[in-house]
This record gives structure tokens, C-alpha cells and sequence, in this order.
């Protein structure tokens, strides 16, 4: 089931209701989703069923988990003796810079590209002695193409992580060397758990207990993630039903992609939502043009309501006061500053919004952060260090220096704050 905005989560709850009253037995019933929040909002939404209702006392027996928690349960069921030690992302870390490690050793003493030049050797070590100060996107970069089922050159193609382009011939030995330093220690990582269980799934080793399963926002499931599910149909008696929308993906960054489920499976009926139950006809509108810049493919809607407006800038600075002088209005006329919302698509965007309003005097509530007034007293102290600097003699300045990076807390290692003082001493005596 597809398009945006039309209550795909309201349409899997009525079909769980639907199976409890045709006296399915809520056990048999699997809903799967790609986050623990996805599977939060599931379970408060089958709280909101009425207690009178005939499926009420059977909806906590249904079983809601992420995709990844039902992999490591598959991989537990058909060998209850593996411990299954999910790695942490700190964990993985530490395992990839050993794995960094191991190769660079392996080249030096000549075990692996034994047809290579010693320039060309060179070349390769000089890039894994570097490549640590890139770790965490050499972590994104493995954990995407293996959760894309993507080669790395065609993830590399893809231009998603051009920075690494440097190091196309050496990242295969360091991602066979990671995965290889997992299977020894007994490790697996997320991944990882997908890619086990469907093939432990496809070898039908222990029946499941699941004769329905759901997904929910299966836009932003991964190639291994469609791969267990197309291990799951493979069960005659067993029905899959998916709802999402390719339109509203967006976890590409980790892999993540729609694949159409028919392209996976034979005998897949596509069921659209042909009519949205939460937007007005106007809201609904302006969200398909800028979604396929399209006016005529509108959603169909019941509702309606006020026009919205869509107001085009240049940039970020010139649109910051429009966004002020807007909300300023509203509260100007009576509305009531915790009934403004302002969205959009990523963090950074919000935290310049953030201090305009701030700037103008009017308070703000980010969601998912929390103004730390202590660290902004330690910038404000710097900076007026700072400014005292001009007016001390050279070696004043320095000893100020230090003080400051060794006294409010600038970093909280001690090594840290030593080399840092160092280096300010450095830098200041160097100068003509």
C-alpha cells in the first residue's frame, strides 16, 4: 500500500483488527518496522483501542519489533548456543581501526597485493596510515554497501562518499578484514543480522510461529532487510503485506532504498490508498507539486481548509527574517507561541531559525535539544580571554592562554587539555 500521507499506519492497525476478528490468533501475528521508536508509536496507537472492544485484550499479544531484534531471534532460535554478540557502534569502531591495522601490517610485510610495485605499495600504506582520521565514514561506507547488498565501486559511483575515493584499492581488504575479525571473535553486527537470518530462514531450519506478518514503512527497509522478508514468503501458508511509500524514504543514507516488493516476489497486489484522511485538499495540493512538481497528480482528500502559501528564497539569510516577521504576526494577532511549529528536514536548519527568534526576543523549544547555558557561559569567558590577549605582552598572553584551556573546562581530558596548552604556547611563541 501506497502514497504519501494517507494513514499507512492506520491501515495496518485495521488490518490487524480485521485478522483478530476473523479469529486469528493475535501470536501468529508479526508486525515489523526499521526503528524501537516506529515500534513505540505501534504499540501507544493499539493502546488507543477502546477497552469494550472485542480485540482489545488480544492486541498485546501481537508481536511488534524491529527488524533487526527479529533477525537476532531467528539466529537464537536455530542455534540457541550462539550468544549473538551484537556489536555496539564504539565495538565496531574498535574493531575496524584493528582491522585498519591488520592490513597495514599484512602490506608492509608483503602478504596481500603481492603483484603491486613497491610505489604502489607505498602509495597504499601512506593512505591506511591516513585513513583513521576518516573512521567514521569508513564505518557509514561498509555498513551501507552491506546493508545495500551494493559492491563498493558502485557505492563509490554512486557519489555518496566521494571523500574516500582516495582509498578505493585498499577499503575491499579492510572491509574483508573487519567482517573476517567478527566471525573470529564470535561478533556480528547489525548488518550482519540480517544477512544470517534470511539465509537461516531460506534454509527453513525451525518453523515460525507467524502466519501474518506486517511492515510497516517499508520504504526505509534496506536490501537485507527485503531479503528476510522475501525468506519469510517463501512459506505457502504464510501472508506478507507491506505499506510504505518510496516518496517519503528517508534513510538512503544508510542504505536504505525502496524496492518494490513484486520485484522480489511473484503474485504481489499493489493496493493503493486512494484518498488521504489527514490533509486538507489544500495542504494536500502543494505537497504533491513539490513532491512531483506536478500540480495534477494531487492527492484526493475529503477534507478542507485554509490555502497554505509557499514562500521561495534565495538562501537562508534572506529567508530568516520572512520566518521571523511571520511568526512575530501570528503572536502579534493572539496565537499562542507553543501553537507555532516550525519544521524542516535536518537540525542545522533549525538552530539558525533558532537564534533569530531568540534574537527577537521570542523564547523557543527545540525538540531533541537542550540549551546548554554552562557551556555558553565557558564560550562567553573565552571570549572575553580572548580579547584580553591584545593587550598583554607576549608571554602573559600565552600563560592566559593555557589558563583558560586548562581552568574552565574546555575539554574534559586531561591529556587533551596538556597538548592543547602546549600547543597554544607553541603557537603563540612562534610568531614573528
Amino acid at each position: 500500500m501506497r502514497r504519501p500521507w494517507l494513514l499507512k499506519t492506520t491501515a495496518l492497525l485495521a488490518r490487524i483488527n480485521h485478522l483478530l476478528a476473523l479469529g486469528t490468533p493475535p501470536e501468529s501475528i508479526l508486525v515489523l518496522t526499521f526503528s524501537k521508536a516506529a515500534v513505540g508509536v505501534i504499540r501507544s496507537r493499539m493502546l488507543e483501542v477502546p477497552t469494550g472492544d472485542p480485540c482489545s485484550d488480544k492486541l498485546e499479544h501481537v508481536r511488534v519489533m524491529t527488524c533487526h531484534k527479529f533477525s537476532i531471534g531467528v539466529i537464537k532460535s536455530v542455534k540457541p548456543r550462539n550468544e549473538c554478540g551484537l556489536l555496539s557502534e564504539e565495538e565496531a569502531q574498535t574493531l575496524l581501526i584493528e582491522a585498519i591495522a591488520l592490513v597495514t601490517k599484512r602490506c608492509e610485510q608483503q602478504q596481500i597485493w603481492t603483484g603491486a610495485s613497491q610505489s604502489v605499495r607505498n602509495q597504499r600504506l601512506a593512505n591506511l596510515k591516513v585513513l583513521t582520521d576518516h573512521l567514521p565514514r569508513v564505518s557509514q561506507f561498509i555498513e551501507y554497501a552491506r546493508a545495500s547488498l551494493s559492491t563498493m565501486q558502485d557505492v563509490l559511483d554512486s557519489g555518496r562518499f566521494n571523500q574516500l575515493a582516495p582509498f578505493t584499492k585498499v577499503l575491499p581488504a579492510i572491509r574483508d578484514c573487519y567482517i573476517n575479525l567478527m566471525k573470529k571473535n564470535g561478533n556480528i553486527d547489525y548488518t550482519g543480522t540480517l544477512l544470517r537470518a534470511a539465509r537461516l530462514l531460506s534454509k527453513a531450519a525451525r518453523p515460525l510461529p507467524y502466519s501474518h506478518v506486517l511492515v510497516d514503512e517499508y520504504q526505509d527497509c534496506s536490501a537485507a532487510q527485503v531479503q528476510v522478508l522475501a525468506a519469510l514468503a517463501q512459506e505457502p501458508e504464510r501472508s506478507i503485506m507491506v505499506f510504505g511509500d518510496g516518496d517519503q524514504a528517508i534513510y538512503g543514507f544508510s542504505g536504505a532504498a525502496h524496492t518494490p516488493l513484486k520485484s522480489v516476489l511473484s503474485d504481489v497486489v499493489e493496493m493503493p490508498l486512494p484518498v488521504s484522511q489527514r490533509l486538507t485538499a489544500e495542504t494536500a495540493a502543494l505537497a504533491s507539486a513539490i513532491a512531483h512538481h506536478r500540480p495534477t497528480l494531487a492527492i484526493q482528500t475529503e477534507r478542507t481548509g485554509e490555502k497554505p502559501r509557499l514562500v521561495m528564497s534565495r538562501s537562508m539569510r534572506v529567508q530568516l527574517p520572512k520566518i521571523v516577521n511571520a511568526i512575530s504576526s501570528l503572536i502579534e494577532s493572539g496565537v499562542q507561541p507553543n501553537q507555532i511549529a516550525v519544521l524542516a528536514r535536518k537540525k542545522a536548519q533549525l538552530r539558525p531559525v533558532e537564534q533569530a527568534l531568540l534574537a527577537n526576543s521570542i523564547d523557543t523549544e527545540r525538540k531533541g535539544a537542550t540549551r546548554n547555558k554552562d557551556q555558553a557561559i565557558t564560550v562567553l569567558k573565552l571570549v572575553n580571554g580572548i580579547e584580553k590577549l591584545a593587550t598583554l605582552s607576549q608571554a602573559d598572553a600565552v600563560d592566559l592562554m593555557a589558563h583558560f584551556v586548562e581552568h574552565i573546562n574546555l575539554l574534559s581530558n586531561r591529556d587533551l587539555i596538556r597538548e592543547a596548552a602546549v600547543s597554544f604556547r607553541y603557537a603563540f611563541r612562534s610568531r614573528p
